[in-house]
């Protein structure tokens, strides 16, 4: 979708329709998959995978979609690749971070054709795409969040080396891409080097971009694109500080990945209001809508600080039984999670309801050509 806005013309447009057509079936082969029960059904990372033919399919054909799009935009990326619009720039960058993960998927798949127990298995052929993927995402946010900034207060200034920051992430990407040549990617030094990678590679410029945006924010101005922005980027923040601080297998973990996660959730979730301004007359539960970013956003920051004490007080992740919850401190930290979780689902429950409605019964702005 980004890619659309911001580079979405010329040779790129022919693409453009079936891309989407045939990346919008994989996740509905792969809805249908989870649903119907079939195939075994495997706790690896990156993807956690349903060993299913329509799951594969599905998967499959996402991909696909995917990397047309990538490729048939890639003529304009180099084309514009030394910008000074920082916002274009990490647009571009993102281009060039997918092309690497879908390089390093099909380079995965060639590697891995040793014989191994299925976790082994899958978690060794994700690894790698699915860390660049993060690094992808990390891409995403920065982009967002300077869309938003835009519909907060129009242009911005920006530091030249900013840049550099972007290259960091491509230059983090190649670099995971590359030990899987050298070594098994799920071994303890891959981990650590991948570990290594994403505390300077990705923290580092998402850092620097948001002391970037902090300066250009307009503090008079508390629409949805300043409060989706500023909640976004104190969850991304959280989340990463926690990660800093370093953890055990506790539920520190969870609370980490959840604030890196949902902070690009919430940052799609505010933008997803102006786009659907764009193309609709009326927004219908306005009200409603302006508000929900302070729901969600406010539910996911309890969430994860209810983790995170559970955690620092030794609750375990992924462990069956409540002994743990013995301890008072667990307990209430774990209410506190609870009543965040109430309120991010509410949140959520209220974005898809206000944009279903208007996509339904808005009209439309103007007619879309074609």
């Amino acid at each position: 979708m980004l890619w659309d806005i911001y580079l979405g013309d010329g040779t790129a447009g022919r693409f453009k329709n079936i891309s989407h057509k045939i990346s919008f079936l994989g996740p509905i082969l792969v809805t249908i998959s989870v649903l119907t029960g079939n195939g075994k059904a495997v706790t690896n990372n990156y993807v956690p995978t349903i060993i299913d033919p329509v799951f594969f399919i599905g998967l499959t054909l996402f991909i696909i979609g995917f990397s047309i799009n990538a490729i048939a935009y890639l003529k304009k990326g180099i084309k514009y690749l030394f910008t000074k619009d920082i916002l274009l720039n990490t647009v571009i960058i993102s281009l060039f971070i997918s092309i690497v993960m879908i390089l390093s998927l099909v380079s995965s798949i060639l590697l891995n054709r040793e014989f191994a127990e299925p976790i082994i298995f899958y978690e060794r052929l994700f690894w790698t795409p699915g860390h660049i993927q993060q690094i992808l995402n990390g891409s995403l946010l920065i982009i967002v969040w300077y869309t938003l900034l835009r519909k907060h207060g129009g242009e911005f200034r920006t530091w030249g080396f900013l840049k550099y920051a972007n290259l960091l992430l491509f230059i983090s990407a190649v670099f995971i891409s590359s030990i899987q040549f050298f070594n098994d990617p799920v071994d303890k030094t891959s981990v650590a080097a991948a570990e290594i990678t994403y505390a300077f590679g990705l923290g580092l410029p998402v850092f620097l971009h948001i002391a970037n945006i902090i300066r250009n924010l307009k503090r008079a101005n508390f629409g949805v694109a300043y409060i989706a922005l500023i909640l976004s980027m104190i969850i991304y923040t959280f989340g990463i500080a926690i990660a800093y601080g370093g953890f055990a297998n506790d539920l520190r973990v969870p609370a980490h990945y959840h604030g890196a996660v949902t902070s690009l959730t919430l940052a799609f979730m505010g933008l997803s209001y102006y786009l659907i301004r764009d193309i609709r007359s009326r927004v219908y539960g306005e009200r409603l809508a302006r508000f929900q970013p302070v729901i969600y956003g406010a539910g996911m920051f309890l969430f994860i600080l209810g983790l995170f004490i559970s955690g620092a007080f030794g609750a375990p992740r992924k462990t069956y039984g409540v002994a743990f919850t013995s301890d008072p401190v667990v307990l209430a930290s774990l209410t506190i999670m609870g009543i965040g979780t109430i309120l991010a689902v509410i949140g959520g429950i209220i974005f898809v309801g206000y944009i279903t409605v208007t996509l339904v019964k808005g009209g439309r702005r103007y007619e879309l050509p074609g």
